[in-house]
């Protein structure tokens, strides 16, 4: 075999070198068959379970099979349970000798239990209590013996065609147990209390062609475990976890849960309850039948609805009543309903714990020398109906301060762009009237004597005022009109001017 020598590039090397090395190296490469074996990758992931292909016709009722009786006295059958032709009967008095049960009666076969040629007793073997022995079925060619146990009788068509080592076969319109457990040292062993507690493989259904089994552990814990990966699989119908009370799945890693369908979650009456601190959920559509409350304790909103559909919509609520006085959506902070939307179009908005500013003294006003009380959404806690009874002795021009602009308490940095808001003012009485109404950018006078201030005259105050305020495209564009119960209207004031 001829030896792989690789040559090893230098940084002084000149191209000639690294030409003839490269190709040494290659020849080298190829006399030899390639390179050594590169470490072994990791095995790849199992691919998916295909289909389950279609379900067979079913079989034709097989022929009562061959029963054991293990008794101390010949077995005499009765009228529900009869001995055939090929019965087996293993004599417990007399060392286990077989008989086979011909029409003549039983017959011995020439073995029992004890013999080399089936049965084996294997004396000292391992376990929790040394010294026991062991009944081993060991013939001389074991790969060609089965054991069966069948209350039919047996062909060689039917005794056990898969060649199991050991087949159970029961007619189950006798009954459903195939196969039962019991403890020998239970309390209240032989009592029905004790039996109805044995677990069993049984038939589910007694149909001749349903083969449906259950185990059935009927009052105590059943516990699957295992080291690796533990797989419950339905390929062709459906799977069930049920239970009369918790339900308990657990995960110390991940858990995924696919449906290639719909896929049903139901609490009955019952809350149900997801708790993550992060939680994902993907689906074309989610269908909720039962009331859904969401928390959380975070900075962050409670809900998001993000429709990545460029031309999808947000949020729709639909309520399939009649009842036009019933609640379509309601928002509510604080416990306080904040905007809600009947069934009968009808919409309300509350900005406030109180909807309606009571303006009682002077502490509200903010230039003291004209007598100015300012409206600002920090003073009217967001209402926009203002009742005005200041104390006697207060200054006799009195008027209200609007402000808007590009600063934190301002009515155009409070709104939206394109909202707008109407603040109503009603005065309780004749000498209370209002003289002023005057607009406040943010610094200096408030503007008295100015394009931004209106004067309705000493001799025409106003007891009935409305002012609407609208925001155009950002806090430092708005347009303000005015409305009194004497007939006075008009465009107030514009920002930018036209």
């Amino acid at each position: 075999m001829a030896q792989l020598n690789i040559l090893t590039l230098n940084q002084g090397d000149t191209q000639a070198d690294i030409r003839n090395k490269v190709n040494l190296n290659f020849d080298s490469l190829v006399a030899n068959g390639g390179g050594p074996q590169g470490v072994q990758g990791q095995q790849g992931q199992q691919g998916p379970v295909g289909q389950a292909g279609p379900q067979g016709d079913p079989g034709q009722q097989g022929t009562r099979g061959t029963k054991w009786f293990v008794q101390a006295t010949g077995p005499t059958g009765g009228t529900g349970d009869p001995i055939l032709v090929g019965d087996y009967w293993v004599d417990t008095f007399n060392n286990n000798l077989i008989y086979q049960f011909q029409s003549t009666g039983w017959i011995p076969t020439g073995n029992s239990l004890q013999s080399t040629g089936v049965f084996t007793i294997l004396p000292g073997i391992s376990g929790p209590v040394s010294g026991m022995d062991a009944i081993v079925l060991n013939t001389p060619f074991p790969d060609l013996d089965t054991l069966v146990l069948s209350d039919a009788v047996s062909t060689t068509s039917t005794a056990n065609p898969s060649n199991s080592k050991l087949l159970i076969s029961t007619d189950s319109a006798n009954d459903f147990p195939l196969l039962e457990f019991a403890k020998t040292n239970a309390i209240g062993i032989g009592t029905p209390a004790d039996y109805n507690r044995h677990p069993q493989f049984r038939w589910l259904n007694p149909s001749q062609s349903n083969y449906n089994l259950l185990f059935s552990v009927p009052q105590d814990s059943m516990t699957f475990s295992a080291g690796g990966n533990l797989t419950l699989q339905s390929t062709n119908s459906i799977l069930t976890l049920s239970s009369s009370s918790d339900l308990q799945i657990q995960s110390g890693a991940g858990m995924t849960i696919t449906s290639a369908g719909q896929m049903s979650f139901n609490s009955g009456i019952s809350t149900m309850n997801f708790t993550s601190s992060n939680y994902s959920l993907n689906s074309g559509l989610l269908s909720l039948a039962v009331p859904l409350s969401i928390s959380n304790n975070t900075n962050s909103p409670a809900l998001y609805v993000l429709n990545q559909n460029a031309t999808g919509s947000g949020l729709s609520v639909t309520l399939s009543t009649s009842n036009l006085s019933s609640t379509i959506a309601d928002f509510k902070s604080g416990g306080i309903s904040r905007f809600n939307v009947r069934a009968d179009g009808k919409v309300s908005m509350r900005q406030s714990g109180t909807a309606v500013k009571f303006i009682t003294s002077n502490a509200d006003t903010t230039y003291l020398t004209i007598g100015y009380w300012n409206l600002g959404p920090n003073y009217v806690n967001y209402g926009n109906t203002i009742y005005f009874e200041p104390p006697a002795g207060s200054l006799a021009s009195k008027g209200f301060l609007i402000p808007v602009g590009n600063f934190s308490t301002s009515w155009t940095s409070f709104l939206q762009n394109y909202e707008s808001i109407q603040l109503r003012i009603a005065i309780n009485t004749t000498p209370n009237r209002v003289r002023y109404i005057s607009l406040y950018t943010g610094s200096g006078d408030p503007g008295v004597g100015s394009n931004t201030q209106i004067d309705f005259g000493s001799s025409t105050p106003q007891q009935f005022l409305e002012i609407t305020i609208i925001r155009t495209n950002s806090p430092s564009g708005y347009i303000v009109y005015y409305n009194t119960c004497g007939g006075l209207c008009g465009k107030f004031f514009e920002y930018p001017p036209e």
